[in-house]
């Protein structure tokens, strides 16, 4: 999804019924040292992703998956969460 789409887009995905509060996140860069991530609500995304300055090359995730970023984190310039770190040197 294309980040200068991203307004209509969600716009529509709300006045399609998505719940606006719907749990979002923009990933510019993905799998690169310069990764960059924005998380917001389906109604925010657009704005948030305007302030932080992020432009293509952006993945857009929509749905409860986002709550799972901590989780599921596998690359992050940050380094993998806690509990993957501790697993890892098990």
């Amino acid at each position: 999804m294309g980040v200068g789409s991203l307004p209509q887009t969600a716009a529509a995905l709300i006045a399609g019924g998505m719940a606006p509060d719907t749990p979002a996140a923009a990933i510019q860069w993905a799998t690169y040292p310069a990764q960059r991530t924005v998380d917001a609500t389906l109604a925010t995304l657009a704005d948030q992703v305007a302030a932080a300055g992020l432009t293509a090359p952006v993945i857009t995730v929509i749905g409860r998956v986002v709550a799972l970023r901590n989780e599921i984190r596998w690359f992050d310039p940050r380094g993998p969460p806690a509990a993957a770190r501790s697993a890892q040197s098990s």
